[in-house]
């Protein structure tokens, strides 16, 4: 019978829990972790009770993970069982703080905080219209109790932190769990960190030698493959190790990648992707590939559309569906722009440095709503994380000229724009015609350098009329 293992974990640590989750998928373990498990509409709540049901639980235990009350309440259901020590695996983050005294002090503190503010807030309102907020309450008081005893084991026993475990490949974990090919399983881990791409394809090359026809190593050496941009090879390997393993979803994953983008044949993406979803139904990974395919090659925004809500309804914090739903809405649904407004809203508070997300939220508020104002204050983020993004000073200089007809901010914006495309004569004779309409005759001269300037660049900008305007001014 396949053994399950847990992964509980904070969303704001995801990209710890998907390292973790690339590593132990293929230990033949069934990993259980609630972006594949958790269907639209679950109770999330019943959904972590089935933590006691696993054989091991993966705890990535961080400053997040300690204050969250999602992931205590998966600790507390742990410990219910007598025999919890025994199935948890704890790997701590670098720079958590849980081994004296005083560090867990501070997390009592934290809860007891918590459980204060709550109760005196639901003090001033009858019981009766707080019963679920009461039960709340109750769960705030539970980690609060006993939050001391499991940071004590935690800090007792001998855990390695994150950073020594990668060291390892993870191995220690690997031998207490007494997984299947994990002397395999470390030794793919082991070449990954070799220096050379020549070492790493030679050192791939005995492991096939080693464990012939094995479908972790084909996987192995078709991931090898695709980092050096032998893509057909790559493409060679997930195959083959489908032909041994049909159950293995993410080779169906990764081959679909290839098939799609580089043999451009979206029909067989297609199927490859649906095979995978079959196989892993809640895999977002897919499901976004797979909505990509519909919103852009297949010509299918309905579908898309549809693909990129099931991903929100499993992972509501997955940026790349809320970005790419919220510019999808905004082409093929103008009606519902307040819904591509709320998606660019959402992508943009999970990752609030995406450029492209700002920008295109930039354009949706000046073109939808005639907010200048916010498309303003859209483009002055991207320019405060990329100060010479050109497409964004040229946004930014068009608010300004024909939306708040601030002409003297438009050049601004203008002039560093033309700094960083000097050689591309189409822009220097976007300058004359802004400069002819709106700062002559006091930059006549700053206008004559950029008409000769793109004159130079492309002849078929020399226009008569522009020669007389300019020189007989």
């Amino acid at each position: 019978m396949t053994q399950t293992l847990f992964l509980s974990y904070s969303w704001n640590d995801t990209s710890i829990a998907d390292k973790l989750d690339n590593i132990f998928q293929p230990t033949g373990l069934e990993v259980k972790r609630d972006i594949r498990y958790l269907g639209y509409k679950n109770s999330i709540k019943d959904f972590m009770t089935t933590i006691r049901d696993t054989d091991f639980a993966l705890l990535i235990i961080s400053d997040n993970f300690i204050k969250s009350a999602n992931c205590m309440y998966e600790v507390l259901e742990l410990v219910k069982e007598k025999n919890y020590k025994d199935r948890v695996l704890p790997v701590v983050m670098d720079g958590t703080k849980i081994y004296s005294a005083v560090d867990r002090l501070a997390y009592i503190q934290y809860w007891t905080k918590q459980y204060k503010e709550l109760q005196v807030l639901l003090s001033t309102i009858k019981p009766t219209d707080v019963l679920e907020l009461l039960k709340e309450l109750k769960h705030i008081e539970n980690i609060k109790t006993n939050i001391d005893e499991f940071l004590a084991y935690i800090s007792d026993v001998n855990i390695p932190r994150y950073s020594s475990l990668s060291d390892k490949n993870f191995k220690p974990i690997l031998d207490y769990i007494g997984v299947s090919d994990k002397e395999l399983i470390s030794k793919i881990l082991s070449i990954a960190k070799l220096s050379t791409d020549d070492e790493k394809e030679i050192a791939l090359d005995n492991l096939e030698t080693e464990y012939p026809n094995n479908a972790k190593v084909f996987v192995a050496k078709a991931i090898n493959c695709f980092r050096i941009g032998k893509i057909p090879v790559s493409s060679h390997y997930y195959r083959k190790s489908i032909a041994i393993d049909s159950t293995f979803s993410p080779a169906f994953y990764n081959l679909a990648f290839n098939v799609e983008v580089y043999e451009k044949n979206y029909s067989e993406a297609k199927r490859l992707l649906e095979i995978a979803i079959k196989l892993s139904p809640n895999d977002v990974k897919s499901l976004n590939n797979l909505a990509g395919l519909y919103s852009k090659e297949l010509s299918n925004p309905e579908k898309a559309k549809e693909l990129y809500e099931k991903v929100i309804a499993i992972k509501p914090n997955d940026f790349d569906a809320h970005y790419n739903l919220a510019t999808l809405i905004a082409r093929e649904f103008p009606k519902d722009n307040d819904i591509a407004k709320e998606h660019y809203e959402t992508a943009i508070d999970i990752n609030p440095e995406f450029v492209e997300a700002l920008h295109n939220y930039a354009i949706l508020l000046s073109e939808s709503y005639e907010d200048f104002n916010g498309a303003i204050n859209s483009c002055l983020r991207i320019l405060e994380i990329e100060p010479e993004r050109k497409e964004t000073l040229k946004l930014i200089g068009s608010l300004y000229e024909f939306d708040m007809k601030d002409f003297t901010l438009a050049k601004t914006y203008y002039d560093r724009f033309i700094a960083i495309t000097p050689n591309t004569a189409k822009q220097h004779n976007y300058y004359v015609m802004f400069l002819i309409a709106h700062c002559l005759p006091e930059f006549k001269e700053l206008a004559i350098e950029h008409y000769e300037a793109a004159c130079e660049l492309d002849h078929s900008f020399k226009n008569d009329a522009t020669e007389i305007f300019l020189y007989d001014l």
